[in-house]
């Protein structure tokens, strides 16, 4: 035993054999244990939180994003602009929407519908501006879906989806699951042009 074990046993343990004593020194030195046990336990659950946080969410976002109150039609010229900034080391476009998923080929009013956001990518250059690709499961290769087309000799685009997304439609990896939203209707046109649905079916090849 260790010198430093003999000598706590020592001064814990009562010379005479008396109960009382036994039982207060018990209690005291398991409160001193869970006094320095507890900030020990507590830190190490806010590190770990802090350390799934950045994990999840800044290496997941953009640093800056650049957006456009009009339709971004001259986004290539910006990525250009951007590009000769001294401190700019990376940028990828990216297209965001708000849409509904549905699981399945064709969207059915029976079918649960879920809200989702929708980010359409470049997977090369997303690649250098965040971890996104990385946290793929499984192993990202690309949006090809040539191998699933034997499944139901069709073939249809691949989409990434989120894991709790893809657990409550049930969505397995190669299912086929229809993506509607609304028709963007230039500025000019609001009020005066009724919106209009567009759908389209894209096959399951990743969870994020």
């Amino acid at each position: 035993m260790h010198y430093s074990w003999k000598v706590g046993f020592r001064y814990l343990r009562p010379r005479r054999r008396h109960f009382l004593i036994s039982v207060l020194t018990s209690i005291a030195t398991t409160g001193v244990i869970f006094a320095v046990a507890a900030p020990q336990i507590t830190l190490s659950v806010m590190n770990g939180f802090e350390t799934e946080v950045r994990r999840r969410v800044v290496n997941t976002n953009y640093h800056v994003i650049v957006l456009s109150q009009k339709p971004f039609t001259d986004h290539a010229e910006t990525m250009e602009r951007l590009r000769r900034l001294p401190d700019v080391v990376a940028q990828s476009p990216f297209v965001r929407r708000e849409a509904i998923l549905v699981l399945g080929s064709g969207a059915r009013i029976t079918q649960r519908l879920h809200g989702c956001i929708v980010l359409g990518i470049e997977p090369e250059l997303e690649a250098q501006t965040t971890r996104v690709m990385q946290t793929i499961k499984p192993d990202f290769v690309g949006f090809d879906t040539t191998l699933f087309d034997a499944v139901d000799a069709r073939h249809y685009p691949g989409i990434v989806i989120g894991f709790e997304l893809g657990r409550d439609l049930g969505a397995s990896l190669g299912d086929v699951v229809t993506l509607g939203a609304l028709k963007e209707v230039p500025p000019e046109a609001h009020g005066k042009l009724k919106p209009e649905q567009t759908a389209r079916d894209f096959r399951v090849v990743g969870f994020i």
